[in-house]
């Protein structure tokens, strides 16, 4: 009895628990339903009060070729200041006319601009820039020499006036915008919060646009660097030889070791002399051309030594035979002549036999 009591009040416990965990679940719904209710309201009264004061931001996919491209990253990297992600739904309206530009500015501000286009030109032409550089950075490690070094430095020299330029050009945006939100420019109408906001969102992603040209470009001359050194490194170790590290007593022999290389070549690309290192492969490479020259030369004899020795070879098997032939006649003389030098002496003695006779 005390057991089924006991099972019991366990059973009640579970349920009351389960009850519980599936209120307190349907409150935590409620409440996330209730704050993205109250996100969504607000965002769609600030949207119709950006809409009452003139803020109709359409015709980015006709006013300028490269809107298109950015519009649709800086809505997704550059959130609106003050709260999340801004909703852009307006921002598409595909106004592509752009022979009704001048009469819309005067009624609507947009994200690209008479104010904006240079600076995202400048973005772009740095962008192009970049790119150019990469490509004379192939040109260089293909051929070290000064006129490769000096058209990079020239490059460089370029991508950073335009850097600065781009720079200039927004700080005066921002100014302007400061002004328009402080009401100093009385040239122009007031604008809302919306535009402000807009106007905020824009210089920041131009410069995040600027900052990751640049980054992009400080990376692109590093890395060349570390390929320079190497390439550098490379050519010494062909010229005067790599020995370990450890190994100290073949220094005097002309080799040196992989850390003294990697010295070197940073010293000579900081110089701007890795041109120097360029010959000395040169040399190297036109001392290995001679010597394999040489190497063939003395395969050509060797292989003319084996034909010779071949044709030797079958010329003594094809008179074989006829040298044994000759070797029996030679034996078969031999023969003739000790039988014939018998018979020289018994013709001898026979002779001294009929003398005596004669006497």
């Amino acid at each position: 009895m005390c057991l089924r009591r006991r099972d019991a009040v366990c059973q009640l416990n579970s349920f009351s628990f389960c009850r519980f965990f599936f209120f307190f679940w349907c409150v935590c719904v409620c409440l996330l339903c209730l704050r993205h209710q109250f996100f969504m309201k607000r965002a769609f009264r600030e949207a119709r009060e950006g809409g009452e004061h003139g803020c109709v931001l359409r015709g980015v996919g006709g006013r300028h070729p490269m809107a298109r491209d950015r519009m649709a990253e800086f809505i997704s990297l550059v959130p609106h200041r003050g709260r999340g992600a801004a909703s852009h739904g307006n921002i598409y309206g595909g106004n592509g006319n752009n022979g009704c530009e001048g009469t819309e500015r005067g009624a609507m501000w947009l994200p690209i601009d008479d104010e904006t286009r240079p600076i995202f030109t400048s973005l772009s032409k740095i962008r192009q820039q970049v790119e150019a550089l990469e490509a004379l950075h192939v040109e260089q490690l293909v051929e070290m020499c000064a006129r490769k070094r000096e058209a990079v430095h020239d490059a460089v020299e370029k991508i950073c006036s335009e850097c600065h330029f781009s720079r200039e050009m927004i700080h005066k945006y921002n100014r302007a915008t400061k002004q328009l939100a402080e009401g100093v420019n009385t040239n122009r109408r007031p604008i809302n919060t919306a535009e402000l906001r807009m106007r905020h969102n824009i210089a920041m992603f131009m410069e995040c646009q600027l900052m990751q040209n640049v980054r992009t470009m400080w990376m692109e001359q590093k890395a060349q660097e570390e390929r320079l050194v190497d390439a550098t490194a490379r050519r010494l170790k062909a010229r005067f030889g790599v020995v370990g590290n450890s190994v100290n007593e073949n220094f005097n022999r002309g080799e040196m070791t992989v850390e003294n290389s990697f010295e070197i070549a940073r010293r000579l690309v900081a110089t701007g002399n890795e041109d120097r290192s360029f010959s000395l492969a040169r040399d190297e490479l036109e001392r290995v051309t001679r010597t394999r020259d040489a190497v063939l030369e003395l395969e050509q004899e060797m292989q003319d030594l084996l034909q010779l020795f071949s044709d030797l070879q079958l010329l003594l098997q094809g008179q074989h035979e006829q040298l044994i032939l000759i070797q029996q006649n030679v034996e078969k003389g031999c023969q003739n002549l000790v039988a014939s030098a018998g018979h020289l002496q018994a013709a001898k003695q026979h002779k001294k036999k009929s003398c005596c006779v004669l006497q």
